[in-house]
Protein backbone atom coordinates (compact mmCIF):
# COMPACT_ATOMS: atom_id res chain seq x y z
CA UNK A 1 0.00 0.00 0.00
CA UNK A 2 2.89 2.26 0.87
CA UNK A 3 4.06 2.19 -2.80
CA UNK A 4 0.94 2.74 -4.48
CA UNK A 5 0.62 5.78 -2.30
CA UNK A 6 4.02 6.92 -3.44
CA UNK A 7 3.58 6.41 -6.50
CA UNK A 8 0.14 8.25 -6.19
CA UNK A 9 2.06 10.98 -4.64
CA UNK A 10 4.07 11.21 -7.72
CA UNK A 11 1.90 10.78 -10.70
CA UNK A 12 -0.15 13.85 -9.05
CA UNK A 13 2.66 16.00 -8.83
CA UNK A 14 4.11 15.42 -12.50
CA UNK A 15 0.26 15.84 -13.58
CA UNK A 16 -0.03 19.14 -11.80
CA UNK A 17 3.44 20.34 -13.04
CA UNK A 18 2.00 18.75 -16.67
CA UNK A 19 -1.45 20.42 -16.69
CA UNK A 20 0.43 23.80 -15.50
CA UNK A 21 3.17 23.61 -18.39
CA UNK A 22 0.23 23.17 -20.45
CA UNK A 23 -2.18 26.05 -19.63
CA UNK A 24 1.25 28.59 -19.85
CA UNK A 25 1.62 27.27 -22.91
CA UNK A 26 -1.49 28.26 -23.73
CA UNK A 27 -2.90 25.03 -25.19
CA UNK A 28 -6.03 24.75 -22.76
CA UNK A 29 -8.36 27.20 -20.96
CA UNK A 30 -7.77 28.10 -17.37
CA UNK A 31 -10.60 26.53 -16.57
CA UNK A 32 -9.65 23.12 -17.81
CA UNK A 33 -6.41 23.54 -16.03
CA UNK A 34 -8.62 24.53 -12.82
CA UNK A 35 -10.32 21.48 -12.86
CA UNK A 36 -7.44 19.27 -13.43
CA UNK A 37 -5.40 20.61 -10.54
CA UNK A 38 -8.44 20.36 -8.28
CA UNK A 39 -8.43 16.62 -8.48
CA UNK A 40 -4.74 16.70 -8.87
CA UNK A 41 -5.16 18.31 -5.15
CA UNK A 42 -7.47 16.07 -3.86
CA UNK A 43 -5.43 12.91 -4.94
CA UNK A 44 -2.41 14.51 -2.59
CA UNK A 45 -4.51 14.64 -0.06
CA UNK A 46 -6.00 11.07 -0.13
CA UNK A 47 -2.29 9.69 -0.76
CA UNK A 48 -0.64 12.03 2.26
CA UNK A 49 -3.95 10.92 4.46
CA UNK A 50 -3.39 7.14 3.91
CA UNK A 51 0.64 7.52 4.46
CA UNK A 52 0.25 9.12 7.56
CA UNK A 53 -2.72 6.44 8.42
CA UNK A 54 -0.25 3.82 7.73
CA UNK A 55 2.55 5.26 9.36
CA UNK A 56 0.32 5.96 12.95
CA UNK A 57 -0.50 1.69 12.17
CA UNK A 58 3.21 0.44 12.01
CA UNK A 59 4.10 2.52 15.17
CA UNK A 60 0.69 0.85 16.99
CA UNK A 61 2.09 -2.28 16.16
CA UNK A 62 5.57 -1.54 16.82
CA UNK A 63 4.46 -0.33 20.28
CA UNK A 64 2.81 -3.68 21.08
CA UNK A 65 5.41 -5.54 19.91
CA UNK A 66 7.68 -3.57 22.02
CA UNK A 67 5.04 -4.29 25.14
CA UNK A 68 4.67 -7.86 24.77
CA UNK A 69 8.31 -8.34 24.49
CA UNK A 70 8.92 -6.24 27.89
CA UNK A 71 5.36 -8.56 29.19
CA UNK A 72 7.58 -11.77 28.19
CA UNK A 73 10.87 -10.91 29.53
CA UNK A 74 8.79 -9.93 32.69
CA UNK A 75 6.96 -12.74 33.31
CA UNK A 76 10.11 -15.04 32.69
CA UNK A 77 11.84 -12.88 35.50
CA UNK A 78 9.26 -13.60 38.18
CA UNK A 79 9.00 -17.71 37.17
CA UNK A 80 12.90 -17.42 37.57
CA UNK A 81 12.18 -16.09 41.32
Amino acid sequence: MKKVCSFGLGWFGTLGALVIAIWAAGLCPWSTAALVLTGCALGLAVCIRELRWLRRCEMREREAARRSAWRADMFRQIREI
